[in-house]
């Protein structure tokens, strides 16, 4: 960014344009970035096939590209936050009162 006040600032980047619709998944001559691996991983374990896939229509309101876009997304988050270096907070065992949260960077504040 060209702001001045945002200067010396980290913040993340645009995730990747990638296909909004999960037929290229199963294209042979598609190449799949890591991204699109994950999310067709995570299809599979849903029981989305790739008959399923195949059968769906273009439009971009069916409920298997749905799917598909909250997956990518997911994964695409999860990457971009591994990039800067925070890790998955986690809630230590304690009275309700003193729930205390750990991340990995000691600057980096969870609420609950």
């Amino acid at each position: 960014m060209s702001s001045e006040w945002l200067k010396g600032i980290d913040y993340p980047q645009a995730y990747p344009a990638l296909n909004p619709t999960p037929l290229k998944l199963y294209d042979a001559n598609y190449l799949l970035s890591a991204d699109e691996l994950s999310v067709k991983v995570a299809l599979e374990d849903l029981g989305v096939t790739r008959e399923h896939t195949l059968n769906n229509s273009v439009d971009l309101r069916s409920p298997i590209t749905g799917v598909y876009r909250i997956l990518l997304h997911r994964v695409q988050k999860r990457s971009s936050v591994e990039a800067v270096g925070y890790s998955q907070c986690i809630r230590s065992p304690g009275p309700r009162e003193s729930r205390v949260r750990q991340c990995a960077k000691q600057e980096a504040l969870c609420g609950l």
